[in-house]
């Protein structure tokens, strides 16, 4: 089949340079895999916080036209405690 040892040993160092570069590609692959997990983790924390806080400014917005006795305090309160409550959680 092929015609010396040489080539033998030619092919099986290729055969071992090629098994290495497999392994390092599987490894790059893992973890770009860990990355990719990792950012939609910290995406998925980021909807929930933007969720809240859309959350938040409807609450404030709520009371902001609910002014029926055009006071500005009674709102500014309202806010602090919008927000004092938020802090608390």
């Amino acid at each position: 089949m092929f015609g010396s040892n040489r080539d033998y040993d030619r092919l099986s160092a290729r055969n071992v340079e090629l098994a290495r570069m497999v392994k390092e590609k599987s490894e790059e692959v893992q973890k770009l895999q860990e990355l990719r997990n990792q950012d939609l983790h910290n995406n998925t924390i980021l909807i929930n916080e933007n969720t809240k806080l859309i959350q938040i400014i409807d609450r404030v917005e709520a009371l902001a036209s609910q002014n029926r006795y055009n006071n500005e305090k009674v709102i500014l309160d309202k806010i602090k405690e919008v927000i004092q409550s938020r802090k608390t959680k």
